[in-house]
């Protein structure tokens, strides 16, 4: 720890230190590396800016003249004040830049002075630490260090209930909240809580804030999304970027959700069953509608079926496109699903499956007559 101290934050630990010279929090008695790191500590932790003229960088108190300042800094912390003007004699050469004018100093507490003092920021708000990696800045060297966890990729926190991994700790035990289900972040605006406060903020965002300040805006068909994974995901759909593939038949989808809900197709677990009837459902949404329709169960709402897709050809109508690529077989005559059994071709999957079944005798389709 004390090799990594040396380094850190552009300050030298004293070599052979003893309890004496260690940079402590006046309030909770926290060690610390460097005085940057107790700044940022005490600023966030417990709300005191040391940056604030007239105050003391020991004890935290703070002065209405310069003289009783002096004074107080003289005779109360003369050894302390010494040992950090021994610190910052021995600088190792790291530079802090501010985010504004790309001016360059040795030390955090020169930039969050120089924007206080030049630009007018709030000193909680200023951002001297930048990603060596990519352009983005933080307030604070731990944000940083986790940040450059993202670009690295290490994911070596498991989660003891079902064995996801996440690259941060914070990460993991967010995904953890969702395991205990307690709920204790309440919606102030509705009746809904969640697990985590991300996702709380997340449901403000989404539900209770108007479209218009969604921050996310494509440049392409001027939409707006209030959370940069659905903007990604609406860009990549522009680009045709499918980076999700199924390992049975190769599928490739475009996000995680698409995926996860072809791979039930797959399958023929049927998680969901009602208690009412003896129906089963592999999709829970489906599941509530089913609830909600026939039940008069929960508040899913019922979808109204409308015959979007018309025939170019003929008046024909039909609900799903699928349908309408079945129809227009018969303008056409292609018929694209032959029978390896005999010479017959159809339409539709739908109609090569029946006749495979009562003509043959074959339940499943062959895998050489899937999707040709």
């Amino acid at each position: 720890m004390k090799k990594h101290l040396e380094t850190c934050d552009g300050e030298i630990f004293l070599k052979n230190s003893n309890s004496e010279n260690e940079i402590r929090c006046f309030k909770c008695n926290e060690v610390f590396g460097s005085e940057n790191i107790k700044f940022e500590h005490v600023l966030n932790k417990h709300n005191i800016d040391l940056n604030v003229e007239l105050t003391c960088t020991v004890c935290y108190k703070q002065f209405s003249n310069s003289s009783d300042f002096q004074i107080h800094s003289e005779v109360q912390h003369a050894e302390e004040n010494n040992v950090i003007v021994k610190k910052r004699k021995k600088h190792s050469g790291r530079s802090y830049s501010c985010e504004i004018c790309t001016k360059v100093f040795g030390f955090v507490k020169e930039v969050v002075e120089h924007c206080v003092k030049e630009h007018g920021m709030n000193p909680k708000l200023v951002k001297p630490y930048l990603c060596d990696k990519c352009d983005t800045r933080f307030t604070t060297s731990a944000n940083m260090i986790q940040h450059k966890q993202y670009h690295e990729g290490n994911r070596s926190h498991i989660c003891s209930f079902c064995g996801k991994s996440y690259i941060t700790k914070s990460d993991l035990n967010v995904h953890e909240y969702t395991h205990l289900n307690k709920r204790n972040y309440k919606c102030e605006i509705c009746e809904r809580a969640f697990n985590t406060n991300k996702n709380l903020r997340s449901h403000i965002l989404v539900v209770h804030t108007n479209s218009s300040l969604w921050k996310y805006h494509c440049n392409i068909c001027e939409k707006r999304f209030p959370l940069k994974s659905g903007y990604d995901q609406h860009i990549r759909r522009h680009n045709g970027d499918k980076q999700f593939q199924c390992l049975i038949c190769k599928k490739a989808f475009i996000s995680g959700t698409e995926l996860r809900r072809h791979m039930t197709f797959h399958s023929n677990v049927r998680a969901f069953k009602c208690s009412h009837c003896d129906k089963e459902y592999k999709n829970r949404g489906v599941y509530e509608v089913h609830l909600k329709k026939v039940h008069g169960i929960g508040n899913a709402k019922i979808p109204v079926r409308v015959k979007k897709f018309a025939c170019h050809v003929c008046p024909s109508t039909f609900y799903d496109k699928q349908k309408l690529s079945r129809h227009l077989c018969t303008h056409t005559g292609i018929k694209p699903y032959p029978c390896t059994l005999c010479e017959k071709r159809f339409t539709d999957k739908s109609y090569l499956k029946h006749h495979l079944k009562v003509t043959h005798n074959v339940v499943e389709i062959p895998p050489d007559e899937i999707d040709m």
